[in-house]
């Protein structure tokens, strides 16, 4: 998993160096050539002319991440971000039952997940 430590970039028109904070915090250059998103969840980029209109200055890290780690972080997120972090293992519910015996799961994780996002926000 990959770690955004920071999201930023510098403009080679204006030499501006703009910086997300938070997602959703769109920040543009003060000449409007480039702007940044996406804090530390997301990198997005935007520019006029080209991708050669800013140079990258964002910082990441790869880490591995344990099962149980990432059923902590997904008590504090969005539903579409936990949607989005079931899609990265090879068995989704491995991660909501890190316990359960997930041998063979096959396409039987998508019914294991919607029963559970079901429980989660239904019941």
């Amino acid at each position: 998993m990959t770690r955004i430590i920071s999201n930023k970039i510098r403009c080679k028109s204006c030499g501006d160096i703009i910086e997300s904070r938070s997602v959703h915090d769109f920040v543009q250059c003060s000449c409007g050539r480039v702007f940044v998103d996406g804090g530390h969840e997301y990198l997005r980029r935007g520019f006029k002319e080209s991708m050669d209109d800013y140079e990258e200055l964002s910082e990441t890290e790869e880490r591995h991440i344990t099962n149980r780690e990432a059923l902590h972080e997904l008590s504090d997120k969005s539903l579409a971000a936990k949607m989005y972090m079931l899609t990265r293992y090879e068995c989704p519910m491995e991660l909501l039952d890190p316990w359960g015996d997930h041998s063979g799961c096959g396409e039987r994780c998508e019914e294991c997940i919607s029963d559970w996002l079901k429980e989660e926000y239904e019941g």
